[in-house]
């Protein structure tokens, strides 16, 4: 009878559960699967091959009809395809890591932007960008830290001396 009262009450000792708080366990590895990121980077690739091609064949026929204004053109599609293409693969990057991760990644390619190009802007928004660059690089590093997943900076440690 009393091991009836006990379970009515909710006894940790009496129902199996237990008294300690359940902790969340930290994720391993990317947020999304292997086959979405492959995908995904086929996407991005085939993008920016096919972006090269388009610029290619304007150029050569501004070179063939001797028009001085259509390589300029297949420079700037190509620019503006790979500028979409390094968007897009920072975008999901920063996302397979975590959920607003794709912001801090936005964030790491704007400040880049403005550390190369910031000059016309002002004479400070050089220093800005870097900034922005380093703080937005840190948080992605926390961020892949935190998911556990795989990662190096700088060369191979296999042991031999002609690295």
């Amino acid at each position: 009878m009393a091991q009836r009262k006990s379970r009515k009450r909710g006894n940790p000792a009496s129902t199996g559960r237990s008294s300690k708080a359940p902790t969340k366990r930290p994720p391993r590895g990317y947020r999304l699967s292997a086959r979405t990121i492959n995908r995904w980077t086929r996407v991005v690739i085939y993008t920016m091959l096919s972006g090269y091609a388009v610029g290619a064949v304007l150029a050569l026929i501004g070179l063939l009809i001797h028009d001085d204004t259509m390589p300029a053109l297949g420079l700037g599609v190509a620019a503006l395809v790979t500028a979409v293409a390094l968007v897009g693969g920072a975008y999901l990057g920063g996302q397979s890591l975590a959920r607003f991760g794709g912001l801090v990644a936005l964030g790491f390619l704007a400040g880049v932007g403005l550390a190369i190009g910031g000059k016309a802007l002002a004479p400070w928004v050089p220093a800005l960008g870097v900034v922005i660059a380093a703080l937005s690089a840190i948080g992605l590093i926390l961020l892949g830290v935190r998911r556990r997943v795989p990662m190096w900076l700088g060369a191979r440690n296999d042991g031999s001396p002609n690295n």
